[in-house]
């Protein structure tokens, strides 16, 4: 969805705290650039650093995205289909002496620092480079009321190496998918619902958040942004934003409902994100339909 906006450049920021109550939270600080032009090509920049608290490990990804928006059909132009192709650079390390394992851990006693475990991670710091594909269909017809939309990108198709493991079990990146799909419902002038959904699978993971959100323009230079969202099995995520200006503010916290509340004090997850987008609408850029925030 690079470059999809009501103008010409747009930059956001995101910083994501996880699981307070632990001595050293989990935080993902990330920041993206994101160009459109006019001929037909919109280009972006994204950076994001990982830092997994007291575990030792760190993954920092900077990566740029083509995304080509010249196909386009239907009697006004108004079906898109964007593809976009993605190339950077993954950083990871890993400090094995900072992780405490299950080995180490005592019956009646808890973590015991001096019991050396059996389980061998090779630690260090390795990069690789990392190439991701996708593509995005959406609809801005002015005069209809529901505006369906559905993406899917895959990540890691190059499959790098993964060094943290023994050389006698060599392994790869699984390649991650990543598919989305809802509606923009304009209800009226100024108040529209988008209910959206978002899937991805990775090797043996898998990560399925639904839900949605409603936005009510309050005057040509406010408006505000409501929603909710569903993590399946581990959390419920409310939503809220406000557009002033060319800017948005939002804020979304994870209530955690899975067995992971006991273990980090019912704590959840807190997200701030920031945009702003500069000059004015380009020719053949619709403000009719807006990339859904999830």
């Amino acid at each position: 969805m690079t470059g999809i906006m009501d103008g010409a450049v747009r930059v956001s920021g995101i910083y994501r705290n996880q699981w307070s109550s632990i001595t050293n939270p989990y935080e993902t600080p990330g920041a993206q650039v994101e160009v459109a032009t006019t001929r037909n090509l919109n280009f972006g920049a994204n950076i994001m650093n990982q830092q997994a608290g007291d575990g030792g490990f760190r993954y920092f990804q900077t990566s740029l995205t083509l995304n080509y928006t010249g196909i386009r059909w239907g009697s006004n132009q108004n079906h898109h289909l964007n593809v976009a192709l993605q190339a950077g650079m993954i950083q990871r390390s890993l400090d094995p002496s900072k992780l405490r394992l299950g080995d180490q851990w005592v019956p009646g006693f808890g973590y015991d620092p001096d019991l050396v475990s059996n389980d061998y991670i090779r630690g260090g710091s390795t990069q690789v480079a990392d190439i991701g594909a996708g593509f995005f269909y959406y609809n801005d017809s002015e005069d209809k009321r529901v505006l369906p939309f559905i993406g899917f990108a895959a990540y890691h198709l190059n499959q790098p190496a993964d060094p943290f493991f023994t050389e006698a079990t060599p392994q790869n990146m699984a390649i991650r998918y990543v598919a989305q799909a809802g509606f923009a419902i304009h209800i009226s002038e100024t108040t529209s619902l988008t209910p959206h959904m978002l899937y991805m699978y990775q090797g043996t993971a898998m990560n399925l958040i639904a839900g949605g959100q409603l936005k009510q323009q309050v005057n040509d230079n406010t408006q505000f942004m409501l929603g909710a969202y569903y993590r399946l099995r581990d959390a419920v995520i409310p939503f809220a934003a406000i557009g002033i200006g060319r800017s948005t503010i939002g804020l979304s916290y994870d209530i955690t409902n899975s067995s992971l509340a006991q273990r980090v004090n019912g704590t959840g997850s807190l997200e701030l994100s920031f945009s702003h987008v500069f000059n004015k609408r380009q020719p053949g850029i619709s403000p009719h339909f807006e990339c859904p925030r999830l």
